[in-house]
């Protein structure tokens, strides 16, 4: 939780452990489709605008309505249950049990329709390919190649590489009588179930005769505030590659942080169910 609310420097989580997984499982009461709205909330640099590529520091003091901080954006999000291969399911399957559900993001669903809403094009993304089997780790957007005016667009391919996930429930800061202390303020609220997950990032993105590599982090505190009701707050840190002229003397902290503030609402569930979400093989679940 720290490194989500931190006003300090953040450092890169580095390389993941053998064991680390590939995916990121979300708490049960994440399960659903989600309405979001996600409001720009801060944006620093931590060690300089000297650090900071200045078209990223252009969009982030741009006016509100033209996506600088205050900017707010509205999309649909998806979290299905899955019978994942880990090995706790593997040996409840050799016991002779039944393997257990888990929560995912469909990530193709949900990389196009955030992607569309941040562009502010309900076309921008033409396609997102993604298997949470094969390749958990690892998705591919492609771009539209004309705009919304007819005009033909270059093409434009990202891969994006999911290197390094931590993700797990949060208890409550207790304080020596006994409240609940918020690691901010306001935030997260008493009591409410927290879960906060964290992946690193490597995006590679393709275009004519170019390819750019940038290293970014999300991390997002979700808590439950109430049955189909869910506040969070989302960080995104822009970290140096290699090949930055001042990538040693970054020494692996962040050197852009982004701050979000979402809020989300579970769709209304058909009578008889409490929520219902679609799935990428348009199978319908519900609970």
């Amino acid at each position: 939780m720290a490194r989500a609310t931190t006003a300090g420097d953040v450092t890169h989580p580095g390389p993941p452990a053998p064991w680390a997984p590939r995916q990121t499982y979300f708490p049960k009461w994440l399960f659903g489709e989600w309405e979001v709205e996600s409001t720009f909330t801060g944006f620093r640099a931590p060690l300089g605008p000297r650090y900071v590529d200045p078209s990223l520091l252009q969009a982030a003091q741009a006016p509100a309505d033209l996506g600088g901080i205050g900017s707010s954006y509205s999309f649909s999000q998806r979290y299905f249950s899955t019978l994942p291969d880990t090995l706790a399911n593997q040996a409840r399957f050799n016991l002779g049990l039944l393997p257990e559900d888990a929560i995912i993001a469909d990530r193709a669903f949900n990389t196009r329709a955030s992607s569309n809403a941040y562009l502010q094009d309900p076309s921008a993304v033409r396609s997102v390919a993604y298997d949470p089997r094969a390749a958990p780790d690892r998705l591919t957007v492609e771009f539209q190649r004309v705009a919304a005016d007819m005009q033909p667009l270059p093409p434009k391919r990202v891969e994006i590489y999911i290197q390094n996930i931590q993700a797990g429930e949060v208890d409550p800061v207790i304080t020596e009588d006994g409240v609940p202390s918020a690691a901010s303020p306001f935030w997260p609220p008493p009591n409410a179930p927290c879960f906060v997950a964290s992946e690193l990032c490597r995006q590679v993105t393709l275009g004519v005769r170019q390819a750019d590599v940038q290293d970014y982090e999300v991390i997002t505190a979700f808590a439950l505030l109430s049955p189909g009701r869910v506040a969070a707050r989302q960080r995104t840190l822009i970290y140096l590659e290699p090949r930055d002229e001042l990538y040693f003397q970054a020494r692996g902290r962040a050197v852009a942080v982004y701050d979000y503030k979402l809020q989300y609402t579970r769709v209304e569930a058909p009578a008889g169910a409490n929520a219902c979400v679609e799935t990428p093989k348009d199978v319908v679940q519900c609970v």
